[in-house]
């Protein structure tokens, strides 16, 4: 289970190399997402909820994830900021 230690607050202190996957969840819950590659992005927030992002460009997505899906994720070089 990803696990939130953000506080939601402030300045990202931690980051993490996400190797998307449609089984295993995130070590923690994300503030924000640094797409290397750009391409389309599948996600599960962290309640629960699952969308597809379409022609996700380089660059900052300020997203709360606790999964990356492989099925249907094209970019690359993901970075959990958190």
């Amino acid at each position: 289970m990803a696990v939130d230690r953000s506080g939601g607050r402030g300045e990202y202190t931690n980051a993490f190399e996400i190797h998307p996957s449609d089984s295993s969840e995130l070590p923690f819950v994300t503030r924000a997402l640094w797409i290397g590659v750009p391409g389309d992005l599948t996600v599960q927030f962290i309640h629960g909820d699952i969308a597809v992002f379409f022609n996700v460009g380089i660059g900052e997505i300020k997203f709360r994830v606790r999964k990356v899906f492989q099925t249907g994720t094209t970019c690359g070089d993901i970075t959990g900021l958190y």
